[in-house]
């Protein structure tokens, strides 16, 4: 589920902490497995070779293990939002629950 940035801006700075600790959006992994966050030069887990672009747009961020964020929040999640296509579909909320509904009623029969 997306978070709003209001949502994100009304969290306390240790929220917003656990928030980016657990990989929600807006920062969640690529498929290369790194977060928009990780994909700071300065990250010394950054082992990234594919979102050169990514990398560029970071390299500006000191990255603080997450407890910097705020500063940032409207940047961090603009970037987000513009690199949205390199991130996996999010499974559709009606679709998942069309087949949890569906394996109720298998379970009622």
């Amino acid at each position: 589920m997306r978070a709003t940035l209001n949502e994100l801006k009304a969290m306390s700075n240790e929220e917003l902490h656990e928030w980016w600790a657990e990989a929600k959006f807006p920062f969640e992994n690529l498929p290369c497995g790194n977060c928009l966050t990780s994909h700071n030069p300065g990250y010394v887990h950054s082992s990234c070779e594919e979102h050169e672009q990514v990398r560029d747009t970071m390299r500006k961020f000191p990255f603080e293990g997450g407890w910097n964020l705020r500063p940032y929040l409207e940047e961090l999640y603009a970037i987000r939002l513009y690199f949205d296509s390199l991130y996996r579909p999010e499974p559709e909320e009606s679709h998942a629950r069309t087949e949890c509904h569906a394996k109720e009623a298998a379970l009622a029969d």
